[in-house]
């Protein structure tokens, strides 16, 4: 495939986008004639899906001092262990109660739990829907809700605001699922907390907002009254949880970022201005983890009663585009401007979204294009490795990487994934987890400095520490940048 910036080539890419997210979600069916290759298996449907599959609640919780002392992916705790030595076992409610309504969501890289941290998927996805205006209305992208009437796109996000959702126990909001044990008979949810609950809160009223574009009024009030439900019932908690820090992928978000991201999307929907003064009270100094709600106060659609914070987002979305993203281009012989921890593949350019957004001057809206167009076309395959940085797309594409598909009767990977290309040590010893039993075979020597670090791909299905992804680090950024450029198309 020639990747002619010229032309119109962004939709093969944010079709593959979209797919890969769905090739990451669990309790798909086979359902050949319809979508190809085969979803991940097993489903993970308690009592159905591995047969006879228990899903236990638990009271244990990222803030539980056991939980940090076990310094590891708790979430990956029962995976290695039989279900009766995981910590989760001891920490099963009284009179061991079970959820059978667990269902959906995306999992994490090779992995099978679906927690908190993954609500950035949600948001990403829908934030070039909401900034176009729902001009992404594709609903035809070869996932197994195409052709029901609502944008594939939205359909992607929908599927992990309902996961979380599926989760509560009674009024309270868990803060995920962990792995299965290893023999796949159990899996365990984890307790429920107030930031949970913030974060339902934030993922139905973003996905309203998507629906109050689409003109879907059913579900944009279903999603409304479920986030006021989620928002008032976090208020009511002795522990608010506002300061505490939730990670979401190469990020974090305080309690009260949720909660104020929550407020702004619900003033968007309701109009009601108790909404837009709980966003107004809370400081706001923009980040690149907090452009989601800066993108709701932008779009707002109701009057703005605040002047003076609505032109110091659109100062702050300025400011921080340059100097968090644009910048770099002037100073790096690739001219790339995503700037992150894992800034080799992902491609976090929400602030330039916003710049772009805002931007009257034709002149700056060329330039900010221009910014687009240079980051995206390196993972279309401007970089060293001359390669797309993304599963079955493209002539040119990664065909072997520590991910999904294989095993469905189809060759190589499951499309639509970017693989971390990392050249750390995650488990010394361990050869999948340690970099070094690949880079000692460089020519120039790699700690030399003779190997190009953007080079760092090595095309192979083994070592997780070069070939695997997770959604929330490496396909966020790129989902949200593709589906931009191809909306303003």
């Amino acid at each position: 495939m020639d990747f002619d910036i010229a032309s119109d080539i962004y939709y093969q890419p944010f079709r593959y986008s979209v797919r890969g997210y769905y090739y990451m979600r669990l309790g798909e069916p086979k359902d050949p004639e319809h979508v190809w290759p085969v979803p991940r298996q097993p489903q993970f449907i308690p009592e159905t899906d591995p047969k006879g599959l228990t899903v236990y609640k638990t009271d244990f919780t990222p803030w539980d001092q056991e939980w940090r002392d076990l310094h590891t992916d708790v979430w990956d705790e029962p995976h290695f262990k039989s279900a009766l030595a995981s910590r989760f076992w001891q920490h099963r409610l009284p009179g061991n109660p079970v959820n059978t309504e667990v269902k959906g969501g995306h999992s994490d890289a090779f992995d099978w739990d679906r927690h908190l941290a993954h609500v950035s998927n949600i948001y990403d996805m829908l934030l070039p829907y909401i900034l176009s205006g729902g001009r992404l209305s594709d609903d035809n992208l070869g996932i197994r809700e195409s052709g029901n009437g609502i944008p594939d796109i939205i359909d992607e996000a929908r599927n992990e605001v309902d996961f979380f959702l599926s989760i509560r126990d009674g009024e309270a909001y868990s803060q995920g699922v962990t792995n299965p044990s290893y023999d796949w008979t159990v899996m365990f949810q984890a307790g429920c907390t107030t930031m949970a609950a913030w974060a339902n809160a934030a993922n139905c009223a973003i996905l309203g907002e998507a629906f109050r574009l689409q003109g879907n009024d059913s579900l944009r009030q279903y999603y409304t009254d479920e986030a006021i439900k989620a928002f008032f019932f976090a208020s009511r908690q002795e522990n608010q949880q506002l300061d505490d820090r939730q990670d979401i992928g190469s990020m974090q978000l305080k309690g009260r970022d949720f909660r104020q991201m929550a407020a702004a999307y619900l003033y968007n929907l309701t109009g009601d201005e108790q909404w837009e003064k709980i966003f107004a009270e809370e400081a706001y100094e923009l980040s690149i983890a907090n452009t989601w709600t800066a993108a709701a106060y932008l779009t707002c659609p109701q009057p703005r009663h605040f002047a003076d914070r609505y032109q110091q987002i659109k100062a702050s979305v300025d400011k921080q585009a340059e100097s968090y993203n644009i910048v770099n281009m002037t100073q790096r012989p690739s001219r790339r401007s995503a700037n992150d921890r894992r800034w080799q593949v992902s491609q976090n350019l929400q602030l330039v979204m916003l710049a772009h957004y805002i931007a009257k001057d034709k002149a700056r809206k060329k330039e900010l294009e221009h910014v687009m167009y240079t980051e995206a076309g390196w993972a279309m395959g401007r970089n060293p490795g001359n390669i797309v940085e993304m599963t079955g797309l493209g002539e040119r594409h990664i065909t072997d990487c520590y991910t999904t598909g294989r095993n469905d009767g189809a060759p190589e990977c499951h499309p639509g994934q970017t693989p971390f290309n990392g050249t750390e040590t995650w488990s010394p010893g361990h050869n999948g987890g340690d970099a070094r039993v690949i880079l000692k075979y460089c020519y120039p020597d790699w700690n030399d400095g003779g190997w190009p670090r953007q080079e760092s791909f090595f095309n192979q299905r083994y070592f997780w520490v070069n070939g695997e992804f997770t959604p929330r680090e490496t396909m966020r950024g790129k989902m949200a940048l593709l589906g931009y450029l191809y909306a303003i198309r």
